[in-house]
């Protein structure tokens, strides 16, 4: 990450962007398709596709093991992120716990996916738990972070939403009982 800003600062050059993280199998920081930024841009751009395109195959393969649908446009962000987000996402509280008491009395609802990796489930039910109503809390069966709206229960999940935004613009959310 150092040497990224400082090729920044000292060369000019725009920040090294890494693909997403979509798997914890496939941390983007243990490859380096750019360790070095004086590599030839044609073949750092060959390797880098090189690498997508083997990460794409192994993402196929797991979806026929797992008898699930593949969309191939889900499997690639083309903006990525850069090395500096990674590192301030790990440094990231994604719920400051000492800030939720400042929520009230604002309605909150919490959407949460079953096998998130990067909000952890159980954070998400301390923290809702740590709310004071009106609140709700929906929780995604079998779903993970990125994905939590794909699949066929997208319906069933926006339509809980919209209804809980209806309830709090007309006043009606009522305390869990």
């Amino acid at each position: 990450m150092i040497k990224d800003r400082e090729s920044q600062l000292l060369r000019g050059n725009p920040p090294y962007v890494l693909p997403i993280a979509e798997s914890l199998a496939e941390i983007p920081f243990n490859s380096h398709v750019n360790a070095n930024r004086g590599d030839d841009e044609e073949q750092r751009k060959r390797a880098e596709e090189e690498q997508i395109r083997q990460q794409q195959e192994r993402w196929k393969e797991e979806a026929v093991e797992a008898n699930q649908e593949f969309d191939d446009k889900l499997i690639h962000n083309p903006y990525g992120t850069t090395i500096q987000s990674y590192h301030r996402m790990f440094l990231f509280e994604s719920i400051p716990l000492s800030m939720v008491k400042g929520v009230w009395p604002t309605p909150v609802m919490f959407l949460t996916p079953e096998k998130d990796q990067i909000s952890p489930p159980q954070h998400q039910i301390d923290v809702f738990e740590s709310l004071r109503d009106p609140k709700r809390q929906v929780f995604a069966p079998g779903k993970e972070h990125v994905y939590v709206m794909e699949g066929t229960d997208v319906p069933l999940l926006v339509k809980l939403q919209v209804e809980f935004v209806g309830q709090a613009v007309r006043g009606r959310l009522k305390a869990a009982t």
